[in-house]
């Protein structure tokens, strides 16, 4: 299973970037074609001059946060793009530039006509995805990629400010700054939860979190460590009796779990980046067992108090993607939570 972006010239037009259709117009494109390797060098210095000052887009963020998760959870990842500008690099994400970079010269020398790979010789297989962001028929042939795609069963996604009428899909139109989104079932690879049978099932999945090996556990509410008193109070404050479609989400660090100390905090706190990619992670789980189990609300708790702060981000930055209303801080501690389908 893997997770595959090809990206044009539409993902760094937020930026400031022109559309292709508009490359090719400025004598600067047409010069480009026809020079040769100094004169191309040269003329590659200057556009990196301007190139250097623009910046990331929230879609490039977002190409790095659906990246970053599926390196997390052990799924396969590639970015391949069009462009020859460096924002996917500047946002924290990896690419590979079909067309050379502007980062390194002599790679748009060697790939200005033949690219740095055929796409087409990619094999796909049931349950990859093909995401494309800002990619028009003039830049690539889609329809033809497209069948590839679809005749192994893998999905094919197309995001772009134009309809295209020679794909089979459709196609999500808009900005990517505005349409596309990591935390998007569509954009998300199936998760393969293993499944332990303790009388209940309980799915967990294990994830490297830059480094810090965790677990992730989802179990029914029903089944949870819950006090009469915590039970209570969150059966009243979401205004309905926990049941079979009630979920509780735990995690831990994976040699807690081997060394048999559960939830003993770290001897090195994690870091903001960490606790930034764990939320994503945990909400992305959550989105993908949502859609299989039909869940209407999902509870937690912070073993310490200094991880509230961690649920309130979590649930401030991601639960409203996932289209639950959250309720952060309540209990006698203070520490447990409920999210629940809007």
């Amino acid at each position: 299973m893997k997770v595959v972006i090809l990206s044009g010239a539409g993902l760094s037009v937020p930026s400031g970037l022109p559309l292709y259709e508009n490359i090719k117009e400025t004598p600067e494109y047409k010069q480009f074609q026809v020079a040769d390797e100094s004169e191309l060098l040269k003329l590659i210095e200057t556009i990196g001059y301007r190139y250097a000052t623009f910046m990331p887009n929230q879609a490039h963020l977002e190409c790095k946060y659906l990246e970053t998760y599926c390196d997390s959870i052990g799924v396969e990842f590639k970015h391949y793009t069009l462009n020859i500008d460096d924002l996917i690099e500047k946002s924290g994400g990896s690419a590979i530039h079909i067309h050379g970079s502007i980062a390194e010269p002599n790679s748009i020398v060697s790939f200005k006509d033949i690219p740095s790979i055929d796409l087409f010789e990619l094999k796909w297989e049931q349950n990859d995805i093909l995401i494309v962001l800002g990619v028009s028929n003039t830049g690539f042939p889609l329809a033809a990629i497209e069948d590839n795609v679809l005749a192994s069963g893998a999905r094919f996604l197309n995001y772009n400010v134009m309809p295209n009428n020679e794909t089979r899909t459709d196609t999500v139109l808009g900005d990517v700054v505005d349409t596309f989104r990591a935390l998007d079932h569509n954009n998300l690879p199936q998760v393969e939860f293993i499944e332990v049978d303790l009388g209940y099932t309980v799915s967990q999945l294990e994830c490297n979190i830059m480094g810090d090996e965790y677990i992730v556990y989802i179990l029914p509410s029903t089944e949870s460590d819950f006090s009469a008193e915590r039970l209570k109070e969150t059966e009243s404050l979401i205004g309905m009796e926990l049941d079979e479609n009630c979920y509780e989400i735990k995690f831990d660090l994976k040699s807690n779990i081997e060394n048999e100390t559960p939830f003993e905090r770290p001897k090195e706190p994690a870091t903001r980046k960490q606790l930034n990619l764990l939320g994503r992670v945990i909400s992305g789980l959550i989105l993908s067992h949502s859609i299989d189990n039909e869940a209407t609300v999902y509870t937690a708790s912070a073993a310490d108090k200094r991880l509230v702060s961690f649920y309130n981000l979590l649930a401030k930055r991601h639960v409203d993607r996932l289209e639950y209303d959250p309720w952060c801080g309540f209990g006698n501690d203070g520490v447990d939570y409920a999210f629940k389908k809007k």
